[in-house]
């Protein structure tokens, strides 16, 4: 038993050596790829490209600016993973959330023939919380959907009030048609470093936990199987007046 315990001991210590590692790497991606990242989105937008509907460079110049701000979204994910998770919070509409959210990544979804859908009998669910930060979250999700139909499919949400633990809470089911989950790894994907793509880095769910939990929220695999993975996930509803 001792033997096992010290085992386990360095697997966490290898771990933390991994997460000290990342936050070094993360100080030379910031100069490396942030700054030059600027000048590009700066140049780009300073070029003022119209194109009349129907012109396939008007589409290119949508893609390319959509591609910039995806590269933004990453380098930022990886230099705040280690950062204090003090933010600022609002009050926001979660339905609002998820639309605006989608609208970010909608022409990758319509180019891989991914549709989606929203059920919601609650469109005005007030919670408190980092919208920047939530979105990250729903993008996250989003995303690692979008790597599970590579044939195409859809992700619906559903969202809805819930009272867990006596808390009051807005809840988000996103649910997809893709692979499902292997049952190897289904109890470690909010671990770091833990990814089932060979070009991944596995820091996204871990993320998305990390931001929950600091939201007072969290997230848990609701379902998953050769049919698709539904992930519910829930943020404190706004009980102010």
């Amino acid at each position: 038993r001792l033997y096992a315990l010290r085992i386990q001991n360095e697997e966490h210590l290898q771990k933390n050596d991994k997460l000290i590692t990342l936050g070094l790497l993360a100080a030379e991606i910031a100069h490396e790829i942030r700054n030059p990242l600027t000048v590009i989105k700066l140049l780009f937008g300073s070029l003022d490209l119209e194109y009349e509907e129907g012109d396939e460079r008007k589409k290119d110049a949508q893609v390319i600016n959509e591609k910039i701000v995806q590269l933004e979204g990453i380098v930022e994910q990886v230099l705040n993973f280690g950062k204090s998770s003090e933010s600022v919070h609002s009050h926001w509409n979660l339905h609002r959330l998820i639309e605006e959210s989608l609208q970010l990544v909608r022409l990758k979804l319509l180019q891989s023939k991914i549709r989606t859908h929203t059920e919601s009998d609650h469109s005005c669910l007030i919670v408190e919380a980092n919208k920047g930060q939530i979105q990250q979250v729903i993008l996250n999700l989003i995303l690692n959907a979008h790597e599970a139909m590579p044939e195409g499919g859809d992700i619906t949400f559903r969202c809805y009030p819930d009272q867990i633990n006596g808390m009051n809470y807005g809840c988000i089911e996103i649910s997809d048609t893709g692979m499902g989950i292997e049952e190897t790894i289904k109890d470690k994907i909010f671990d770091s470093f833990l990814t089932g793509r060979p070009d991944g880095t596995g820091l996204g769910l871990s993320i998305v936990k990390r931001i929950l939990k600091s939201h007072r929220g969290d997230i848990v695999v609701k379902q998953t199987g050769p049919e698709g993975t539904t992930m519910k996930l829930w943020i404190p509803l706004y009980e102010g007046g």
